[in-house]
């Protein structure tokens, strides 16, 4: 990120005198340029909002520049404001519609918005325009990885890895997706390459130490995470500690490091999601429905949020609340028999007989599928 904003700096700069054939006056370009460079400093300084503003001003002395258009995208991005985002990647495409890094950079907004599937359409326009364009194959392979298609992404970080051999993000990458397929060995591989290109990068380490408590390593796991802690105060890596406190059971402990994670990140649905589920075990049930509840609001596509929402209500006998949750992760996960007894037995509490013996028949039905939610949303959560 930080990279791109300068380079459309030397960009506005360079082409200074070009903009007149816009209808821009000199003391208007003057005064984007002015409000480019002061946002561009306020990013150096993490202070997205400032330079969100700044950008804004440049913007009204410079609707025509999709590069203005595409900046201030990328700074709502920062901030998780995806809608805002691709508003704006979508006005830079529309005045430069050969925009490569706009729709690659929307590509991106859509997929952490949930939205994966469009996400690989434009990270694919973006290869279509630059097929050399290493970013848009990692973010492509990202995607894949979000819908499970492993091979794809596989492939793509391949790709990303034959155009920049020295790509630490693509090694690192193709190892959560490894690691995702089953391939552990290779997983480590990767991200022991990744970190010998960057061994300052934090995210390499809570990559790796992510794996590593995957793979039941719990000491290389900790002193990865600690590392990475180390490096930089991230997300990531108190999330990671605090899976693996909560896999040792030191669930105080693991509480406090989602905490920080939610600190540094408080659209962490995840974070939310597993310290309820602490907060659940140790009876704390109005912080557990509290922290689903942000969840669900952070991630309305995860049927798992809505199930454990679900069972908070059923042990506080709110049962009306409770089959509405069910139901919502029915509609999510319509293949999951545990989610149709779940209900069935919530009718039964409300004495709903009928709705209780047609979900328990199609759990039954159901059953023999084998489905578990948890294939659906066990992505590694990496950086």
């Amino acid at each position: 990120m930080k990279k791109r904003l300068i380079t459309l700096h030397l960009v506005l700069f360079a082409s200074f005198f070009s903009f007149l054939c816009h209808a821009q006056t000199r003391e208007e370009l003057q005064k984007a340029q002015q409000f480019f460079d002061e946002g561009n400093a306020a990013f150096k300084r993490g202070e997205i909002p400032s330079a969100i503003e700044n950008l804004t001003k440049a913007i009204e002395f410079y609707p025509q520049s999709s590069q203005l258009f595409n900046a201030r995208g990328m700074m709502f991005a920062e901030q998780s404001k995806f809608p805002e985002a691709i508003k704006d990647f979508d006005k830079a495409i529309e005045i430069y519609p050969n925009f490569a890094e706009a729709f690659d950079n929307r590509g991106s907004a859509y997929k952490s918005s949930g939205n994966p599937n469009q996400a690989i359409k434009d990270h694919t326009k973006a290869i279509e325009i630059n097929p050399r364009m290493v970013s848009a194959y990692n973010n492509r392979g990202n995607a894949y990885r979000a819908i499970r298609d492993f091979n794809a992404a596989i492939k793509d970080f391949d790709k990303a890895i034959e155009l920049n051999a020295v790509s630490a993000d693509a090694y690192s990458n193709r190892g959560s997706a490894f690691q995702e397929s089953g391939n552990s060995a290779k997983a480590i591989e990767d991200l022991n390459k990744a970190i010998s290109l960057n061994p300052n990068a934090a995210r390499f380490y809570a990559n790796r130490g992510n794996i590593y408590t995957l793979m039941k390593q719990y000491d290389s796991a900790l002193a990865d995470l600690n590392k990475s802690l180390e490096l930089t105060p991230n997300p990531l890596a108190f999330y990671g500690r605090a899976q693996l406190n909560q896999t040792r059971q030191n669930l105080d402990e693991a509480i406090n490091d989602y905490t920080k994670a939610l600190e540094i990140n408080p659209n962490f649905a995840e974070a939310y999601n597993n310290r309820g589920l602490i907060y659940q075990t140790k009876g704390n049930l109005d912080a557990a429905l509290q922290d689903f509840t942000k969840a669900v609001s952070l991630n309305e596509k995860n049927g798992i949020y809505y199930f454990n929402r679900a069972t908070i209500y059923v042990l506080k006998k709110d049962f009306s609340s409770a089959v509405r949750d069910f139901t919502k992760t029915i509609e999510i996960f319509p293949l999951w028999a545990e989610a149709f007894r779940r209900r069935s037995d919530t009718y039964k509490k409300l004495g709903q007989k009928k709705p209780a013996e047609a979900d328990l028949k199609k759990a039954k039905e159901v059953e023999s599928r084998n489905f578990n939610p948890a294939n659906e949303t066990a992505v590694i959560i990496s950086q």
